[in-house]
């Protein structure tokens, strides 16, 4: 019972419907994401690393992977479990904002109202249409323009997830954020393979 009360098993409660351990519809070669659990940490240097393609991680979040089938059906996928995808409640359906047929990636968190929420920054995938070979600003384009005429207002749980070059992520991590407490900055990864390219955290440089 004491597993129920962390803050994981919480966000995932709140999300999550029905775990599914074979599943057909998806090829885990388009979704796979890296994890958030050996994050290695790097010091920003201002002079080589600051239009390298960041975004903010918040308190306690942990990266989730929303899929679409070609119903509009949404799943949700964690990298700690490689061959498990799980039906999400319906609060948390995505295909009205990725389309069917999509893979986006972002933060499971908690907001400052206690509210379980999602926010995407990456995409492997939109509407059949594979984006992994494209690099990190370009991904997050192509889901910025997907989402950004998108009614957010019907889905209050799933949203846009700012992101940025590394030097306006620190100076935004100084920043008053009414939405959640940030943790950190962590780097958009280059190649969408969990054993290639992991997740790297950025600590502040010395003269940010």
């Amino acid at each position: 019972m004491e597993a129920l009360v962390t803050p994981l098993a919480r966000m995932r409660g709140d999300v999550c419907g029905l775990d599914i351990d074979i599943f057909s519809d998806f090829d885990i070669a388009s979704y796979v994401y890296p994890s958030l659990s050996r994050v290695p940490l790097v010091q920003h240097a201002p002079h080589t690393d600051s239009h390298i393609f960041s975004t903010l991680m918040p308190e306690n979040a942990a990266i989730v992977s929303l899929l679409t089938n070609l119903y509009g059906d949404t799943y949700m996928h964690m990298p700690q479990f490689v061959d498990k995808v799980t039906l999400c409640k319906p609060t948390y359906s995505a295909a009205h904002m990725i389309g069917c047929d999509s893979v986006c990636h972002g933060f499971m968190y908690r907001d400052k109202q206690a509210c379980t929420r999602i926010g995407l920054f990456d995409t492997s995938q939109i509407c059949g249409n594979s984006q992994r070979e494209l690099v990190p600003v370009d991904r997050h384009v192509e889901l910025y323009k997907r989402l950004r005429d998108v009614r957010t207002d019907r889905s209050p749980t799933i949203s846009y997830h700012w992101s940025g070059y590394e030097e306006s992520c620190m100076h935004a991590c100084l920043d008053r954020n009414d939405s959640f407490d940030i943790r950190g900055v962590v780097r958009v990864p280059v190649v969408l393979h969990s054993e290639s390219a992991p997740l790297v955290r950025v600590l502040p440089g010395i003269h940010t």
